[in-house]
């Protein structure tokens, strides 16, 4: 989603409601190793981008 709005700001196109969805939906966590093995920590991680 970063990229496309990203690009969009670079081609100077109208990226407001690509900014509105990242707002709904949060930003995607980092990866952590431990997520690996712990699904939990994802979803943690997820919640708290929101």
């Amino acid at each position: 989603m970063d990229a496309m709005i990203d690009a969009g700001e670079k081609y100077k196109l109208n990226t407001m409601i690509l900014k509105k969805r990242r707002l709904e939906l949060g930003q995607i966590p980092n990866w952590d190793d431990r997520m690996e093995n712990n699904p939990e920590t994802v979803i943690e991680a997820y919640n708290k981008s929101k």
